[in-house]
């Protein structure tokens, strides 16, 4: 009976670790827009938008992710756009478009306008049409709570790999107007980013939406790790992690940025200065030592005062010298008749010798 009570206490606990925990979606933001009026229950306009997110969220035909639709007529009439990141695969951002749906209705359970957004789609719906325009507000900023080391470096990199995302997913289709990238920043760190529009802007309105979100960036998310800034109509976002899907086609190597170039260079050129500065010192202590052997050599020569003793005498009896590099010997003299006897124990002439490592010279006495 006492082990039926403990199995019975214990379950909760075994239920834990063996069902799995589905964890909801995160909502990065969500708005009611009261100023354009609300609904009231079970009123035709609730039943055109239920109907209306229902036919957005289960529609299997779209496989891009944007979704413009409308449904009713006059004042009861509903807008909604749905936009799913680019790399998001359909199964993936239709669940996305079905929990925004629920999520955003019981968060504004009047309002005849909201927006949501979640990682991988964005949400919204009016009263009013919203189809083709270039909107800029309400905006939504994310960000990281990281700062980075080097802030210039990275802001150079994040604005450099934005203005051509930004370029390129205005250049898209009807369809599509995404792109994502990577870049590396000076201290060798990858950011990627993605830009993206409604399909339903022209390339012009595309750009300007994603230029004027751009220099939102001081206001929220220059120093951070991670940033994103949200219009209705377009939005970007840049981490240090991958957080897309990389495009077939696309080159998963980063390109370098110039900061790497320059790193690059100055790593070379510190490896130049050391070896020249080894070299420099190998010389100089080279030098050293040899400078000593010759000035340790140099007390074997004859002083000033020998020298003396040589000049004033023809005959002196000289050490035994080392064997010189060449012998010189000069016997025409007018005057004087030199001889030069060599045997292996010493030297003798009757003229004076000058003895170095170098040679033998006979000395002329004037």
């Amino acid at each position: 009976m006492a082990f039926l009570q403990i199995l019975f206490l214990l379950c909760p606990i075994f239920m834990h670790f063996i069902v799995p925990n589905t964890a909801q979606p995160e909502i990065n933001f969500h708005l009611c827009v009261d100023k354009n009026g609300n609904y009231t229950a079970n009123s035709t306009y609730q039943a055109n938008l239920n109907y209306l997110l229902n036919s957005v969220y289960s529609n299997t035909e779209i496989d891009y992710g944007f979704y413009n639709f409308s449904y009713g007529e006059s004042s009861d009439k509903v807008y909604a756009i749905g936009l799913c990141r680019g790399d998001v695969k359909p199964d993936a951002y239709r669940d996305c478009l079905n929990y925004s749906s629920q999520a955003l209705t019981f968060r504004c359970p009047t309002t005849k306008e909201a927006i949501i957004g979640l990682d991988n789609c964005i949400l919204r719906y009016a009263n009013r049409n919203i189809f083709g325009l270039n909107e800029v507000a309400p905006y939504f900023f994310v960000y990281s709570l990281t700062n980075v080391s080097d802030e210039n470096g990275f802001k150079m990199s994040v604005n450099s790999l934005l203005d051509s995302l930004h370029v390129k997913a205005a250049a898209g289709d009807s369809r599509r107007k995404y792109a994502t990238g990577k870049i590396n920043t000076r201290d060798f760190q990858t950011i990627y980013a993605v830009s993206q529009c409604t399909p339903d802007l022209s390339q012009t309105d595309c750009s300007y939406c994603l230029q004027n979100a751009s220099a939102r960036i001081g206001q929220c998310c220059q120093e951070r790790q991670g940033g994103r800034v949200i219009y209705p109509s377009c939005n970007f976002r840049y981490e240090i992690n991958q957080f897309y899907e990389i495009p077939v086609g696309e080159d998963p190597s980063p390109p370098p940025s110039k900061g790497k170039n320059n790193k690059v260079i100055i790593i070379i050129l510190s490896a130049v200065i050391s070896v020249i500065a080894i070299l420099i010192i190998s010389f100089y202590t080279i030098s050293r030592k040899r400078k000593s052997r010759e000035e340790e050599n140099a007390l074997a020569r004859p002083n000033m005062a020998s020298v003396a003793v040589m000049l004033s005498t023809y005959s002196i009896t000289l050490p035994v010298p080392q064997k010189p590099a060449f012998f010189s010997h000069t016997t025409v003299l007018p005057e004087t008749t030199s001889t030069l006897t060599e045997s292996d124990q010493s030297r003798s002439a009757s003229v004076p010798f000058s003895n170095n490592e170098a040679s033998i010279s006979e000395l002329h006495p004037r």
